[in-house]
């Protein structure tokens, strides 16, 4: 399939049978990289031929003069819902070497040029860290789901249009949940936490029906968002016993600070009761973490999530839960991010805590 954004000619390789979302996000991603990224949603695509024509336009010598103009009015615009193969291009659709089947367009701020990211984002993370809280400083366990739900100290900036097609991608819009993560700032948007965080939010994968299916969508709504806002301080890991205090038991998750696994989570495959993984957060743990008061840590299955205090009740340990989460509808997965942001304010406190805990049994 070809496609043109102004003089330039691109090849889509995609199957007939899915929607235009899926076409918007896959030239996203070509016209994108890590510095210049351009939104899918916010890509205009059009049929390259007008209402009542057979033939497509071609690429030729014409095409960049045609395309200096914008597009007119009489190419169709394709909507997002729509199927390729059953409202546009026909079951039996031959495209010629020559053809181009979508013109592109991008919104007026950007006609020409894709956003770039001048430090913003890394200025965002930098303002961000200067919030994480001194041990003494940590919350009580009764005050914590409250604190995962407060708005952010230091906010994400996006662009107004940015701001306005997420918010109608939400079942129930809810300006007061995107309030508490983002404000707008037409001139210094963080656009890598736009590209390589907040448009895989927004726009999820699908998963299948089991557990292995399921893990690129959890990684894209925990992992990689701890990844992001700590990579310097510390690491996630997958399946793996090390620094986790659980014996040989491994964590399906666990982020690291130092050498301390201060949040892990349990997955199950959709139809699992979330008792399961619950339990698993704490069964497979042998505490090890002195005074520190809690631990974070997270159980999923399929599209629920809940995240959860894991701590000591007398001699044992228990999990004691903070909040559910919606996987499945961008408000859940907004609702989580926020929760995630907001753990990260702990994570360095809970390291020292737990670091003062093994050197006093090293030393015993």
């Amino acid at each position: 399939m070809g496609s043109v954004l102004r003089e330039s000619k691109v090849s889509v390789d995609i199957e007939h049978n899915t929607d235009v979302e899926a076409l918007q996000e896959k030239i996203a991603g070509i016209l994108s990289t890590e510095q210049h990224t351009v939104p899918p949603r916010l890509l205009t695509l059009c049929l390259a031929r007008k209402k009542g024509e057979t033939t497509w336009l071609k690429h030729d010598r014409n095409t960049e003069s045609f395309l200096q103009g914008g597009i007119d009015t009489g190419y169709e615009k394709m909507l997002s819902s729509w199927i390729l193969e059953e409202d546009y291009f026909g079951a039996n659709v031959q495209p010629g070497r020559k053809d181009i089947h979508v013109l592109v367009e991008l919104p007026p701020h950007q006609a020409g040029v894709t956003m770039v990211d001048q430090g913003w984002t890394a200025n965002w993370v930098n303002e961000f860290h200067k919030n994480q809280l001194a041990s003494h400083q940590l919350p009580r366990l009764g005050e914590l789901a409250d604190f995962i739900e407060n708005e952010l100290p230091e906010k994400i900036t996006l662009h107004q249009e940015i701001y306005d097609t997420w918010i109608t991608k939400m079942t129930s819009p809810s300006p007061e949940l995107m309030a508490k993560l983002f404000k707008i700032d037409n001139l210094k948007q963080c656009v890598n936490f736009l590209f390589r965080i907040g448009s895989r939010i927004v726009y999820a994968t699908d998963p299948g029906d089991t557990e292995t299916s399921f893990i690129s969508f959890w990684d894209d709504l925990i992992r990689n968002v701890l990844n992001f806002v700590l990579h310097d301080i510390g690491k996630s890991d997958r399946n793996s016993s090390r620094s986790a205090s659980t014996g040989s038991n491994r964590p399906d998750y666990l982020f690291v600070v130092d050498s301390v696994c201060v949040f892990r989570g349990e997955e199950k495959a959709p139809g699992e009761q979330m008792e399961t993984p619950r339990r698993e957060l704490f069964e497979k743990l042998i505490w090890s973490y002195g005074d520190a008061p809690y631990l974070f840590g997270y159980a999923a299955v399929g599209y629920e999530a809940r995240l959860y205090a894991i701590t000591r009740v007398h001699d044992d340990v228990d999990a004691i839960e903070l909040g559910v989460y919606d996987l499945e509808h961008l408000e859940g997965r907004f609702r989580l991010l926020l929760a995630i942001l907001n753990v990260h304010d702990y994570c360095g406190a809970l390291r020292v805590c737990a670091r003062k805990a093994l050197e006093m049994s090293t030393r015993r």
